[in-house]
C-alpha cells in the first residue's frame, strides 16, 4: 500500500503534514482522516495501527496545527483551530480524484476527538466519525495549555452539546470508565445531544487504553464501525 507524505492548509494558512496511505489499484475509494491527541502526532500508536485495518481504503493520519511536522506554535493550541484542521484535512481528502467524497470517516482521541465532533458538524459530507475519549465540556480545562476561549467565544457556550445537535451522520463514541483526564460522564453528556449516536464504555479503561486489552478493543471497534458504514462490512485478517 503506497504511503506518501502530503501536505495542505488550514483556514488559517498553516501548512499541516500527513501521511497518505492509497490502495494500490484502480478505482474511487471511501477515506478514513485520523488525527492525534494534545502532544501527540501522526506517528503515534493508534493512527499507525488503524492503518492495517485500512488498507483497502484511503487513510490519512496527519498532525493538527502545532504537532508534528505541521506548522504552528506547539504553545499556542487554538480548540478551535484543531476543528478546523480536521475540515481542511475532509476538504483535501474529497478533493482527491481516486477518493469517493460521499463516504469519507473520521475519528480522533481526546482534543483529537473533540476536533471530530467539530468537523462532523461543520462538514455535512462527513458520513461517520469516532471520537475517542473526547473534550466535550472545556470547563475543567480552563487552565491547561489548550486556548479553549476561542472555542468558547465562537459556540458562545463552554461545551459541544449544541453544536453535536448539528451532527447528521452516523455517531461512535468510545470511552473508558477509568478516564481521570476526559471523565466519561462528559461523553455521558454528549450521548445525549446526538441524533445517530452510540457510547461504547470500555471498563477498567483509562485515557491512553494502556492495558493492551483494553486498546485492542478500541481499536477493533473504531476499525469496525468505520468499515461498516463507508464499506458495509468488517475485515478480518
Amino acid at each position: 500500500m503506497p504511503v506518501d507524505k502530503v501536505f495542505f492548509k488550514n483556514s488559517a494558512g498553516q501548512k499541516l503534514a500527513g501521511w497518505l496511505h492509497v490502495p494500490d489499484k484502480q478505482g474511487k475509494f471511501p477515506a478514513v482522516i485520523r488525527t492525534h491527541g494534545y502532544r501527540s502526532s501522526k506517528e503515534g500508536r493508534t493512527s499507525l495501527l488503524l492503518a492495517d485495518h485500512f488498507k483497502d481504503v484511503v487513510y490519512l493520519r496527519f498532525d493538527m496545527h502545532g504537532h508534528g511536522e505541521s506548522e504552528g506554535n506547539p504553545d499556542e493550541i487554538n480548540a478551535a483551530q484543531c476543528g478546523d484542521d480536521m475540515v481542511a484535512a475532509v476538504n483535501y481528502v474529497s478533493g482527491l480524484p481516486f477518493v469517493d467524497a460521499a463516504r469519507i470517516g473520521v475519528t480522533g482521541s481526546s482534543l483529537g476527538g473533540m476536533a471530530t465532533i467539530l468537523a462532523a458538524a461543520w462538514h455535512p459530507s462527513i458520513k461517520a466519525a469516532v471520537p475517542v475519549c473526547p473534550v466535550s465540556d472545556f470547563h475543567p480545562f480552563k487552565k491547561s495549555e489548550v486556548h479553549y476561549q476561542p472555542l468558547v467565544d465562537k459556540l458562545g457556550v463552554d461545551n459541544l452539546y449544541k453544536e453535536a445537535e448539528k451532527i447528521t451522520c452516523s455517531v461512535f463514541i468510545i470511552h473508558g470508565d477509568h478516564d481521570t483526564v476526559v471523565q466519561l460522564h462528559q461523553s455521558m453528556g454528549l450521548i445525549r445531544h446526538l441524533r445517530h449516536g452510540t457510547l461504547h464504555i470500555i471498563p477498567g479503561a483509562d485515557h491512553i487504553f494502556s492495558n493492551e486489552k483494553h486498546f485492542e478493543q478500541m481499536i477493533e471497534q473504531t476499525a469496525d464501525f468505520l468499515r461498516e458504514h463507508l464499506i458495509g462490512g468488517v475485515r478480518r485478517e
